[in-house]
């Protein structure tokens, strides 16, 4: 008896153990139904919203992400790198003027603006950072594009999508919508708290004040112009009436190699020696000179290194591009006695001299004068 006993008790626990594999291995399947359901029901409701977008002749467009050169061109100060928790970026006179990363253990604070602990800063550079600070069975934002979603479970990563008919994914709402202020997107994306950034477009001469993130619109007091170069008001609108868009010039293969200099490292720039306002960035010596150009109104600096108002600088191109004036001056003329005359962005052939009783031309004020400015 007792022996039938034990062996009664060995298959019962044989039994018990069997179904609990089963019991696992359904769970398991379940797990992943369910997932594939949400994410299936997600893609459902996202076509739902597309059809009544289509229906009311509004679908949305996903605009591209901010950048650290884009930043750079309205701002002045640190900023984060989007790629790397540990990088930082200062921008100084409309570009990128160095690169770095903070120290072993720490990580660069986006919202305070300085490297802090790893445990205090919350970097989400990739969709897993974000999984990884996120409550199970979750939708989330792709912190790269404002045109995916991603889904999160027991900490990790499962997968992403991206919205039908460029919708933009808003993750209050954990759905693709027509029109949403995506972080992605924004200017204040690699700023500190509390900081202005300039804005670019018809929205030029106003600026954004900076939250995790996200900013809200402002205006200059008195009927003046906020200067993202400066990060200050003035009197005059950086941006003009009217933009002309100048053409990018191609790579140079041989800068690098011939003007990097290896001893002093990091990110360098040099003038492109075709425009006043075009210069190449080398990040090494064996590099390849990429060509970007000023914010609109302003002129590279082959001294400073930096984007300038076209009167702190002497440029012997043609002045009159990526400038809104009617008259530059003629810079190589002794004491500013001459001006060109500006045509749809290309000056005129020749420079005409200041009369006698105002010999001096004066750019700022386009006209001539009696005192000399003193333009460099």
């Amino acid at each position: 008896a007792a022996s039938n006993h034990l062996n009664n008790l060995k298959g019962q626990r044989k039994n018990n153990k069997e179904r609990n594999t089963k019991m696992r291995g359904l769970l398991a399947t379940i797990t992943m139904a369910k997932m594939l359901l949400i994410l299936f029901g997600l893609m459902i409701i996202h076509q739902d919203v597309v059809d009544a977008a289509r229906a009311a002749g509004a679908v949305g467009t996903a605009n591209a992400v901010v950048t650290m050169n884009n930043t750079c061109a309205y701002y002045v100060g640190y900023i984060a790198n989007p790629e790397n928790c540990q990088g930082w970026g200062l921008c100084e006179g409309g570009i990128l003027k160095a690169t770095g990363n903070c120290g072993k253990g720490m990580l660069y604070d986006s919202r305070k603006g300085i490297c802090n602990y790893a445990s205090k800063v919350q970097c989400n550079t990739s969709p897993a950072d974000v999984c990884a600070n996120t409550a199970d069975d979750t939708f989330i934002a792709d912190p790269t594009s404002c045109s995916k979603y991603c889904f999160c479970s027991n900490k990790a990563l499962i997968g992403c999508k991206s919205c039908n008919n460029n919708q933009l994914f808003n993750p209050s709402q954990s759905q693709c919508v027509n029109s949403y202020a995506c972080p992605v997107n924004s200017n204040c994306r690699l700023v500190p708290n509390n900081q202005f950034v300039g804005l670019p477009g018809k929205n030029c001469g106003k600026y954004l004040r900076c939250l995790d993130g996200s900013g809200t619109l402002g205006t200059c007091p008195n009927g003046l112009f906020f200067n993202g170069i400066s990060g200050k008001c003035q009197n005059t609108n950086p941006c003009g009436a009217t933009t002309i868009t100048p053409s990018a010039l191609p790579p140079d293969t041989a800068m690098c190699k011939t003007s990097y200099s290896a001893a002093k490292g990091g990110l360098q720039y040099f003038p492109d020696s075709d425009t006043c306002f075009g210069y190449y960035t080398c990040e090494n010596q064996q590099g390849i000179g990429v060509w970007r150009p000023c914010q609109y109104t302003f002129q590279f600096d082959s001294v400073s290194k930096v984007c300038v108002q076209s009167t702190q600088t002497k440029c012997t191109h043609n002045r009159c591009a990526n400038i809104n004036l009617k008259f530059v001056t003629d810079t190589s003329s002794p004491q500013c006695t001459k001006y060109f005359v500006c045509n749809n962005g290309q000056q005129s052939t020749k420079s005409v001299a200041c009369p006698a009783d105002f010999p001096h031309f004066d750019e700022v004020n386009q006209a001539c004068s009696k005192t000399n400015p003193s333009y460099p």
